[in-house]
């Protein structure tokens, strides 16, 4: 910090132009009629993603990264599906569970 002050006001000068820059963005975000909320909602949904080093353009969440990468390098790299083996979870239904007690009756 200079001794004459100029500091204060190079941070005052400083601060004035983010105000500028706020308001500036505020007027633009109202003509367009999206409120800051919104786009702090918008910026929560990308937290957490990753980007395929595969294609770049693919947003991906963290915890399906894994299953993601393999069917990704399957399709972009032509890596066969047989060394990487995508595996889906299959969601029990009703008819799923009848069908597994029927096979075990008559096993």
């Amino acid at each position: 910090m200079s001794i004459d002050g100029s500091g204060n006001n190079h941070l005052k000068e400083f601060r004035k132009r983010l105000d500028n820059y706020d308001a500036t963005i505020s007027n633009l975000l109202l003509e367009l009629g999206i409120t800051k909320d919104t786009i702090e909602k918008k910026c929560k949904r990308f937290q957490n993603r990753i980007v395929c080093p595969i294609k770049q353009g693919h947003l991906i969440p963290e915890a399906s990264f894994g299953r993601h990468f393999k069917s990704c390098t399957a399709k972009y790299l032509d890596v066969p599906l047989q060394t990487t083996q995508v595996r889906r979870r299959r969601k029990k239904t009703k008819e799923s569970i009848k069908e597994k007690k029927t096979i075990e009756k008559f096993s």
